[in-house]
């Protein structure tokens, strides 16, 4: 008896777990099958991403490497997080204004908060000059109230320049005021006010606003969340610019100037 209900049940059971198999194997042929171009497109998208830095690079004679261990130009920016894993990736290598220069995708995972998930990614163009400052960040204050929150969090750095128009477009912060004020004279800060460096009237989106340091032997620029290198040649000839900018008694105290 037990034999034949086993049986029976397997007669009965069997037809429905075929179907059920057949089932579920053309639902996922038709799924792999719908979703054919939509993965072509992805990893043709990717492919085209990965050309156009490596086409800007070629285009200009410099080099392109798809990553790299360590920091490009020995460099040692956190932009967001100060602890946590990074990556640096499709990384551009030449020289601008006769120094060198390079651009990457800079990745940063927070690891120091619960928010473990969270990260910064986004595109820097850096120059390595041949003397040091201590840290000058420029921020954008896109709005009276941008304006007033970094005015609050970082009070104790801020650097209030003679300028009201550009202290209202941008908020400076530094751990050396008296250099800021120097490396930031009327020249430079009517430089930082023309519209590559300043974000349009009314911009709201993250990745139109620029954000600039010099830290160190490094000027970096960079737009936060912008990996793509269409506002590259923008983001250089600014920094160029702000390096061509500096008082040479800047360069002077600080280090040696070997440019021709």
């Amino acid at each position: 008896m037990g034999t034949s209900g086993s049986s029976l049940i397997m007669v009965i059971v069997l037809p429905f777990l075929v179907l059920g198999a057949g089932v579920l194997g053309l639902a996922v042929f038709m799924g792999l099958r719908a979703t054919r171009g939509f993965r072509a497109e992805w990893r043709r998208h990717r492919r085209n991403r990965r050309a156009r830095p490596r086409a800007w690079a070629d285009h200009r004679q410099w080099t392109y490497t798809p990553e790299v261990p360590h920091p490009p130009l020995t460099s040692a920016l956190a932009i967001s997080y100060p602890r946590g894993a990074k990556r640096y990736t499709e990384v551009i290598e030449g020289a601008v204004r006769g120094v060198p220069a390079a651009s990457w995708i800079q990745t940063e995972w927070r690891s120091d908060t619960p928010h473990r998930g969270e990260f910064s990614r986004q595109r820097v163009a850096a120059l390595h000059v041949p003397w040091s400052v201590p840290r000058i960040s420029l921020t954008p204050s896109v709005d009276e109230l941008s304006h007033s929150v970094n005015s609050s969090v970082n009070a104790a750095t801020r650097v209030v320049l003679e300028g009201d128009r550009f202290n209202r477009a941008w908020f400076v912060s530094s751990d050396d005021p008296r250099t800021a004020s120097t490396v930031l004279h009327p020249r430079t800060m009517e430089r930082l006010l023309l519209p590559d460096a300043l974000p349009a009237a009314g911009a709201q989106l993250s990745h139109e606003k620029t954000h600039v340091r010099f830290i160190g032997r490094h000027l970096y620029a960079w737009r936060p969340y912008r990996t793509d290198v269409n506002n590259l040649d923008e983001l250089f000839r600014l920094l160029g610019d702000l390096y061509d900018l500096t008082p040479d008694h800047v360069r002077q105290d600080r280090g040696p100037d070997d440019r021709p």
